[in-house]
Order: structure tokens, then C-alpha cells, then sequence
């Protein structure tokens, strides 16, 4: 069978709030604008397969949040970034003149050898605009860096820049994270509703959310799931933690967009967020701890809303390997489940007891559901055409 290699490369977009990073990159990936304004919380990704020099490549995107409040999250996600692109907007000083705060914000978290390139945002706005083109080129030459101007309102540039920056980055960089893809399966690969994108290494896309109290182990059991390790020193998860894994179910390759949320009060508010899109809850509980399952209640109030009213859900008590400390036994939490009409698990992050069995037990009922509303959709769409053949007749605006 024929393969073909495709480069996986991961940008981060970075700058003010209000910029329009987040607009830039829905022009680019959806061909979408929207002049409502909505600052992004903590951290948004999209992923976009393009042709560049006949060669297939996978660009990550990150969309970071521009408000101070989120910098120590979004910092975490210059990790392995292999190019940033610095957004102001041509129309405010101020988001030009910090974009020297941003540039430390590389220096601190990215590699030395990252790639850097300057946009100048809403260059449609003309009569409005208060920095001007040589003024940002200037900076940018003095910088070493590459300087572009756009507008994603009208599109203007937005695809030359991510094709720019994909150019530096495989020049500077002789093989970014390399895969190999069949290329028969690929064209045999059609969409499913109800998903988000479908690519060459992939046939169904799904978002899981694992939430639940600080230190009940949902990082462990999503470290043990993605990367088979488990570590007994215990660090918080900070926001938002994100994990991708694609594995085989029923001879379908399923990619598993798996968000880890912090359990800490404080950041409630950004967590929210994540809960949109998102085909598949885990509940997790510590087995040892009453109080986290007592605060399942509490969690199924923040499901109700944020959550997508067909989300599935799944109960877990993690740590079920330590025996001796456990308060609360099976036949309380499964009786509790039940009363949800939700299955309930019990797993162990730290021998890997039953984890790969969690995430599988996730993927048949959210497959079931999707079908189940394909199916609802093409009747649906049956009865209008039909509805509109009866009562059709011509007319004129």
C-alpha cells in the first residue's frame, strides 16, 4: 500500500486580548468571522491538514487567552512549540507596544530555536489604524523576525501567514514530528456527523472531559492512559491540562482529545469552557476520600451547565488498589450510578487497573449517540424536501 509522510508542526498564537487571534485563526481554519467579540478562556486548539511544497502538513494551532489573569496557564504551552505568531492590532498602541512583554514570555518558555513571525491584525480598519507599516517592520527587522499584516475580516493575508510560517519552520527545522499515513484508507475516509474534523490519520475525532476534586488522580489515569507512566509525587493541574491518544476500537481509528481539568475552585471559571464541544464526561472520585464523592452532586450541577444536554457520562473511583483506605465500597458508588443512569468503573492510575478499559467504555455509547443522531438528521431532511416539493411555486424578490 502506498504511505505518504505528513509533518506535524504546532503554532502558538499569542498577544493581547481583543487582537483577534482567536478570528485569525477561525478565518483560517473554518473561513469564518464573527465581529462579536468573546475573549478566549485559557486555551482553544485546532488542528488543520494544508498542502505546502506538494508535501501534506498538519498544523496544531493554540489560541491563547491574552488576559494577565491566564499567563501562568498559557505558559505551559510553548512546550514544543515550533512557531509563535505575536498578534497586535494595527488600530491600538498599547497591543503594539507590549508586544515586547510577549517576547519575553518566549524567552522564557519557548526553545531558543522557535520560530517567530509578527502579525499586524485588522489592517482593514485604515482610517482607524494608529501604528503604520514601516513602524511594525521596523520593529520586526530589528527583532530578525518576519513581519506580515492582515485582516481576518476580509481574509486578507491570513492564509499567506500560516503558509509563511510553515515555510520558516520546515526550513529551519529538517523534519518536524514525522508520520507515516496510508494514503487508500485516507481517501476512503468519510465525514461523520456530529464531529469535528476528520483527517488522514483518524476516522472519528472525540472530546472527553475528566473532572472531579483536586487530587482524586485525574492526571494519573491520563498519564497511565496516554503515555503508560505513573509518578506518586502529586502536582495540581493548573487550568487546563490536554492529552491527544488514538487508538483502534471496532476497526476504526479513533482520536481521543482528552482535556484534564483543574479541581481547585479558583479555577472554575476557566474550566467552564471546556465543557463545549464535549461528547464525553469522566467523573472521577478517590475511593479513599469522602468528600470527593460526595462532591460528585456538585459536579453533575456543573455538567447540567456547561454541558451539551446529551453528553455521556462516566462515574470513576480512581485508587482502588489501595484496599485497606477505601470508604467507599463498590455497592454504594454503583447504586449511586445507577440512580444516574450512568455506568460506574473502578481503577487504579497507579497499577493501571481497568484506565484503558475507562476511556474504551467512553467510546461505544458516544458512537451509538452520533448515530442514533445522524439518523434522526437524514429523516429530518427527508421531511423538509419533501414538505418543500409539495408546497413549492415560484416566486420572485
Amino acid at each position: 500500500m502506498a504511505t505518504k509522510s505528513i509533518s506535524r508542526c504546532k503554532i502558538l498564537l499569542i498577544g493581547d486580548s481583543g487582537v483577534g487571534k482567536t478570528s485569525l485563526l477561525n478565518q483560517f481554519s473554518d473561513h469564518t468571522f464573527s465581529e462579536t467579540f468573546i475573549p478566549t478562556i485559557g486555551i482553544d486548539f485546532r488542528s488543520q491538514m494544508i498542502t505546502h511544497a506538494e508535501k501534506e502538513i498538519k498544523l496544531q494551532i493554540w489560541d491563547t487567552a491574552g488576559q494577565e489573569r491566564y499567563r501562568s496557564l498559557t505558559g505551559s504551552y510553548f512546550k514544543d512549540a515550533h512557531a509563535v505568531m505575536i498578534v497586535f492590532d494595527v488600530t491600538k498602541q498599547e497591543s503594539f507596544d507590549n508586544i515586547k512583554m510577549w517576547l519575553e514570555e518566549i524567552n522564557t518558555n519557548a526553545t531558543t530555536d522557535v520560530n517567530i513571525v509578527l502579525v499586524g491584525n485588522k489592517c482593514d480598519l485604515a482610517s482607524e489604524r494608529v501604528v503604520d507599516y514601516a513602524k511594525a517592520k521596523e520593529l520586526a527587522d530589528s527583532l530578525h523576525i518576519s513581519y506580515m499584516e492582515a485582516s481576518a475580516k476580509d481574509s486578507s493575508n491570513v492564509e499567506q501567514i500560516f503558509q509563511m510560517l510553515t515555510t520558516e519552520i520546515l526550513s529551519n527545522n529538517e523534519s518536524p514530528t514525522v508520520q507515516t499515513t496510508n494514503a487508500e484508507e485516507k481517501s476512503a475516509t468519510k465525514p461523520v456527523e456530529n464531529t469535528t474534523t476528520i483527517d488522514s490519520d483518524y476516522d472519528l475525532l472525540l472530546k472527553l472531559l475528566l473532572i472531579g476534586d483536586s487530587g482524586v488522580g485525574k492526571s494519573s489515569l491520563l498519564k497511565r492512559f496516554s503515555d503508560n507512566i505513573f509518578t506518586e509525587s502529586f502536582l495540581p493541574t493548573i487550568g487546563v491540562d490536554f492529552k491527544i491518544r488514538t487508538l483502534n476500537h471496532n476497526g476504526k481509528n479513533i482520536k481521543l482529545q482528552i482535556w484534564d481539568t483543574a479541581g481547585q475552585e479558583r479555577f472554575r471559571t476557566i474550566t467552564a469552557s471546556y465543557y463545549r464541544g464535549a461528547q464525553g464526561i469522566i467523573l472521577v472520585f478517590d475511593l479513599t476520600d469522602l468528600e470527593s464523592f460526595d462532591n460528585i452532586k456538585k459536579w453533575l450541577t456543573e455538567i447540567e451547565r456547561n454541558g451539551h444536554e446529551d453528553v455521556k457520562k462516566l462515574l470513576v473511583g480512581n485508587k482502588c488498589d489501595l484496599t485497606a483506605e477505601k470508604v467507599v465500597d463498590y455497592g454504594k458508588a454503583k447504586k449511586f450510578a445507577d440512580s444516574l443512569h450512568i455506568p460506574y468503573i473502578e481503577t487504579s492510575a497507579k497499577d493501571s487497573n481497568n484506565v484503558e478499559q475507562t476511556f474504551k467504555d467512553m467510546i461505544d455509547p458516544i458512537m451509538a449517540s452520533m448515530l442514533s443522531s445522524k439518523s434522526k438528521n437524514t429523516n429530518i431532511n427527508v421531511s423538509a424536501k419533501e414538505k418543500s416539493s409539495k408546497n413549492s411555486s415560484s416566486s420572485f424578490c
